[in-house]
């Protein structure tokens, strides 16, 4: 029930912020937004904190609003953030807002996604509770670490920062907002909308 009630307030954060977008209303593409998140973000810190429930929740709503909403609707920072905002067309500032405003909603729906698909197999190589002891659990935990560890490793030893540059690029899309020729992200995924969109992705 709450992560319907989450992907519903994304959604509805994301239509109230490309109204305020279409009408040039900080308010309502920031300051609205950011108080549904926020909300949002409490109530599953509350949840988790007091009853272990909901991780996934909890992880949802903070990466929807400390990531993107609480700079937009951060009063003291608005000014500029709207600022920033001017020199891109409205087009491409509705398409980011949306997708800034859907981060909850698509991670939520990406859980349930990956749960339904791999939730079997994975349930076959997990113990039960009850069989979970240090003894029994505690070499596998440490090669699948190591698994993990080498996958990550062997490309970026191999083909030179693969890993780390996916990262990277992620930063570079942050400063593509300045113009900088250096970090043009614009122009390396073709415009304003595949930059919003490949920063999804990443």
């Amino acid at each position: 029930m709450y992560h319907a009630i989450y992907i519903a307030g994304s959604l509805l954060a994301a239509v109230i912020a490309s109204i305020g977008i279409w009408n040039e209303s900080p308010a309502l593409y920031g300051i609205l937004p950011g108080l549904i998140g926020g909300t949002m973000a409490v109530v599953a810190a509350a949840r988790f904190f007091r009853r272990k429930e909901d991780l996934a929740g909890l992880i949802a709503t903070f990466c929807g609003f400390v990531y993107y909403q609480a700079y937009q609707a951060n009063p003291v920072i608005l000014p500029d953030f709207a600022g920033y905002l001017i020199p891109i067309p409205k087009q491409d500032q509705l398409v980011g807002i949306a997708l800034a405003n859907l981060t909850t909603a698509m991670l939520l729906i990406a859980t349930h996604a990956v749960s339904a698909v791999l939730g079997g197999p994975i349930d076959a190589f997990v113990p039960a509770p009850a069989a979970a002891s240090r003894e029994r659990v505690d070499g596998v935990a440490a090669i699948g670490f190591w698994v993990v560890f080498t996958m990550v490793a062997i490309p970026n030893v191999l083909f030179g920062k693969v890993v780390v540059g996916a990262f990277q690029n992620i930063v570079y899309q942050r400063l593509s907002w300045t113009g900088d020729p250096e970090f043009s992200g614009f122009q390396s995924f073709g415009g304003p909308v595949g930059g919003s969109v490949a920063n999804m992705a990443l």
